[in-house]
């Protein structure tokens, strides 16, 4: 019997061993898969964040490089502006009246384009395409507005 008692002891003993190590080689296995999905989330995470961070760069400079061409344009808008306000001060009689009313008008509509051309850092991706249109709209106008008065005065 004091053989056997050890023996059984030890039988008992390697049994409660072998049936935690399944449990606990699951319990791994679970634990395993949560850590590679809770990476593979991370991972994803990041390239989304990659993708949304080279989409609103890409706009950025698209919207940067937009107003710096609309800022060449008012640049050149000003010097036909001076020399339309310099034939208006040469001018005399209602020639002179004229060409001033019409400066005055014209730097209206250019003070007004130049303050949408200067608002454009700061509009957003989703009013970027209707902010867009209408300044080349109000660019269009102003450019055939000064381009009207400019022919009458070489003509």
């Amino acid at each position: 019997m004091k053989t056997i008692l050890p023996i059984v002891a030890s039988f008992v003993l390697l049994g409660s061993v072998a049936c935690d190590k399944p449990g606990h080689d699951a319990e791994k296995k679970v634990e395993n898969a949560q850590e590679q999905g809770s990476t593979e989330i991370t991972n994803a995470e990041v390239k989304e964040d990659k993708k949304v961070a080279a989409a609103e760069a890409d706009f950025a400079k698209t919207r940067d490089d937009y107003r710096h061409d609309m800022q060449t344009n008012l640049d050149g808008l000003d010097k036909k502006l001076a020399d339309v306000d310099g034939k208006a001060q040469k001018a005399t009689g209602n020639a002179r009246s004229s060409l001033a009313a019409k400066s005055r008008s014209l730097h209206a509509q250019r003070d007004a384009f130049a303050r949408d051309v200067e608002s454009l850092g700061s509009v957003s991706a989703a009013d970027w395409d209707a902010t867009k249109e209408r300044i080349d709209r109000e660019w269009s106008a102003l450019k055939n507005a000064i381009n009207g008065v400019t022919s009458t005065l070489t003509s």
